[in-house]
């Protein structure tokens, strides 16, 4: 069963559509703030592909994120 997680950088594209610095940084304040929910190994964090795509309010019909 692929869970389906997602990098910080991989996370601020589905988000905002690019993975430059600015976008980076600002998904990182907002997985650090728990505005979205992670998941932690370390120091790393991951998001779930699915809460990702339940919080921008996506469907199996008309999916937002391109990842």
């Amino acid at each position: 069963m692929d869970i389906g997680l997602l990098n910080a950088k991989e996370a601020s594209k589905v988000l905002f559509g690019t993975d430059s610095k600015t976008a980076y940084q600002r998904t990182l304040r907002l997985m650090k703030a728990n505005k979205i929910k992670t998941i932690s190994d370390g120091r790393r964090m991951f998001v779930i592909k699915s809460d990702l795509d339940k919080m921008l309010g996506a469907s199996d019909d008309n999916p937002k994120s391109t990842l």
